[in-house]
């Protein structure tokens, strides 16, 4: 690996760190603030919805800009945001801080995977999007483990304190790695047509529609934990809860051998019709109401989901990697309507009809993810080598 991936690769690390810190306290935060559970998490919803749209942007500026010029104006702005996150003292600041820090997360996120996908080989993007999405786990897990645990010992605030000196060491790492070119500029007719093409195909239509139906019961999942334990264990403390998390870890195992597990399920589509099956499994197990079901549960879900993700995302790039940018730009804003919708609708549902309600509801959402795969077999005969080929 290059020094220039490897600091963008950490800064990713960093990045997604601080996107899901928060998510472990917001029992914490609905009891600090005095908001109800559902007003909580939309310290979660609302960087997802503003992530909806804004990765099309950035995936069309992308095509005139540098990505590292990019990545270090958003990531120095973030750290900024992160400590007027911490110096909050009311929730409605909070939230429209959170809101702010969502304008930059995209910009970075689509900058990142860009930088990735073009730091190398062409015939290794598919490797690489997999290593990153491998950090993107790393971090997701690294930001929830170190706010419970850091908030157990010291005041939550030290948190994001924490996050926003990180971040700033890391635009001056970004000021050393080599400068990207973009995409040639193109006309705005151009750029449209282009993203009409992506729109318009029938295999990434399958992608984009398996993704949404994984990933909303996966967050939802995520954000209804904290308080589901709350609910089974009323004195658990923030760093059980992060711990519960821990079942993140076998996604960077498996996005760091996706090309080895689909080889093994007899090619990529195959592999991520048993990734379904296993995260069904363990939407299943959260229906053992304990905290050991819990755990085991988010294994089976992380697993499931991480591989698909995995599997998925590289593939689609890899069909047309001159259109990585946009492509990427489309999938990452179908993977943040899927996290909005499913951070707020099913905790409402919890909220009002009970846990077994709410599992109903999100197992139906991913099944549908069986759909998507069998016209994804279909479709994806369009591109024989890519559909069988790990």
């Amino acid at each position: 690996m290059n020094i220039n991936l490897a600091i963008v690769l950490v800064t990713t690390f960093v990045v997604f760190s601080s996107f899901y810190a928060p998510q472990p306290l917001l029992p914490f935060f609905s009891q600090h603030f005095s908001v109800s559970a559902t007003t909580t998490a939309w310290l979660v919803t609302a960087p997802f919805l503003v992530l909806c749209a804004a990765p099309l942007f950035y995936g069309a500026l992308l095509q005139r800009i540098s990505a590292k010029i990019l990545l270090l104006m958003a990531v120095t702005v973030l750290s900024v945001l992160q400590l007027t996150f911490a110096a909050s003292e009311t929730f409605t600041h909070l939230l429209f801080v959170r809101t702010l820090q969502a304008l930059v997360y995209p910009a970075i996120f689509t900058a990142a995977v860009t930088y990735c996908s073009q730091a190398g080989d062409r015939r290794e993007v598919s490797s690489r999007v997999a290593l990153y999405i491998a950090i993107t786990i790393v971090g997701g897990l690294g930001g929830r483990l170190i706010s419970g645990l850091v908030s157990s010992w010291f005041h939550w605030t030290v948190v994001f304190q924490l996050i926003a000196g990180a971040l700033l060491l890391c635009a001056l790492l970004l000021l050393r790695i080599k400068p990207d070119s973009p995409t040639a500029s193109d006309n705005n007719s151009t750029n449209h047509n282009k993203l009409s093409t992506v729109l318009k195909n029938r295999t990434f239509q399958s992608g984009y529609l398996l993704i949404f139906s994984t990933f909303f019961a996966f967050s939802a999942t995520l954000t209804a934990l904290p308080f589901r334990l709350v609910d089974l264990t009323p004195d658990v403390t923030p760093l059980q809860i992060s711990l519960v998390y821990s079942g993140y870890s076998i996604g960077v195992i498996i996005a760091t051998h996706t090309t080895g597990l689909a080889s093994f399920f007899g090619g990529r589509v195959r592999a991520m019709t048993v990734a379904l099956t296993v995260f069904l499994i363990g939407l299943a197990t959260l229906a053992i109401s304990d905290y050991p079901g819990s755990i085991a549960a988010c294994f089976l879900t992380a697993g499931g989901m991480f591989l698909i993700h995995a599997t998925l995302s590289g593939f689609l790039t890899s069909l047309q990697p001159d259109q990585a940018s946009l492509i990427n730009g489309v999938y990452i804003s179908i993977y943040y309507i899927a996290g909005a919708s499913g951070s707020i609708l099913p905790l409402w549902i919890y909220n009002n009809a009970g846990w077994n309600s709410f599992l109903l509801f999100i197992s139906s959402i991913a099944a549908l993810g069986y759909l998507s795969l069998s016209r994804l077999i279909r479709e994806s005969n369009r591109y024989p080598g890519n559909a069988t080929k790990p």
